[in-house]
């Protein structure tokens, strides 16, 4: 560490939030299609499961967790356009999101939803469904699953005006508010599909209904969404407000965690109330959780940046070499 100036006193505005990246790529699990589950055991997967995705404070729509990866299923017109992307978890914690990949031919996207430890995913099945499948999909947040069937396979105009093959059309017709939901074989409790709107205004074509994109698409994203993998820091911050801090004078992310193992830890930075104070990433100012992401982008875990923290009275320059998050096992 390199110590420097005094720091000035300070400023800044106050919004809880954290910093995770997302974990080493693996393969999503998957469940043997030959194996079953109980109907409360997949009502109960699919509800810890489901997930509502939010542009600032508008609801969006539905997406589903994937157990491994962290990673979340969604119709792309769920998240396409958001300038403040953001997932609420079934414990009602409220992260920051962002588009890893996406189909615009079928309008299914996979988001990175920011914590990525949420324990409670789905796997996906590891077979295609059949015609006449019993299926399980959560209509609106915190409603309970719905039961209906994959009825059929058919051709239906997606948003981008292509037609689409093989898409399953489920009954009851899902109502609005289900675009971007997880549909589960009731059997296995496993993804085999994910509701999306039709072409066009969806008012306009609710006569037709909503369709299912299938597994093999699903599964092509959540493949290309594994390679797309951010490097981890290892901390947890909070925004300053104004006033706050009399030693840190023109804003910056307070250090409220730092986790065990991370990069953050081996690098020395402190937490808690009266800990470190990030103002800078390799030069660039951050105040806000966005700008402290958006200096993230396009690092590689193996990289090294050198955040600029106030400690005390003094500023410091910090060298932390990024790192994957390790894999983390997710709870039964």
């Amino acid at each position: 560490m390199r110590r420097t100036a005094p720091a000035f006193a300070l400023s800044l505005a106050l919004a809880g939030a954290s910093l995770h990246a997302q974990p080493a790529p693996r393969a999503p699990s998957t469940d043997d299609g030959d194996a079953g589950v109980s109907p409360t055991v997949a009502r109960q997967r699919l509800t810890r499961a489901t997930v509502t995705v939010r542009d600032g404070s508008t609801e969006r729509g539905r997406g589903v967790v994937l157990d491994g990866t962290g990673h979340i299923v969604t119709a792309l017109a769920v998240a396409a356009g958001a300038r403040d992307l953001r997932v609420v978890y079934p414990d009602g914690r409220v992260d920051r999101a962002r588009l890893l990949a996406s189909d615009e031919g079928w309008g299914v996207a996979v988001l990175d939803g920011g914590a990525a430890r949420w324990p409670e995913g789905v796997p996906l099945a590891s077979r295609d469904a059949r015609s006449g499948d019993a299926a399980l999909w959560v209509p609106a947040a915190g409603a309970r699953p719905v039961a209906g069937t994959l009825a059929q396979r058919r051709t239906f105009v997606g948003p981008q005006g292509a037609l689409l093959r093989d898409a399953w059309a489920i009954t009851p017709a899902p109502p609005r508010s289900t675009a971007g939901a997880g549909v589960l074989q009731a059997t296995t409790g496993a993804l085999v599909a994910v509701v999306v709107p039709p072409a066009g205004d969806a008012e306009a074509t609710m006569a037709e209904g909503l369709f299912a994109a299938p597994l093999p698409v699903l599964r092509a994203l959540e493949s290309q969404a594994a390679t797309n993998v951010r490097p981890w820091l290892g901390v947890v911050t909070r925004e300053i407000r104004m006033g706050e801090d009399a030693i840190v004078g023109s804003g910056g992310l307070r250090v409220t965690d730092v986790q065990p193992g991370s990069p953050a830890q081996r690098a020395g930075l402190r937490a808690g109330e009266r800990g470190d104070v990030i103002v800078s990433v390799d030069g660039r100012r951050v105040v806000t959780v966005a700008d402290l992401a958006a200096a993230m982008e396009g690092r590689r875990p193996g990289d090294t940046v050198v955040l600029q923290v106030v400690r005390a009275n003094a500023q410091l320059d910090v060298s932390i070499a990024l790192d994957v998050l390790p894999a983390v096992s997710p709870r039964r």
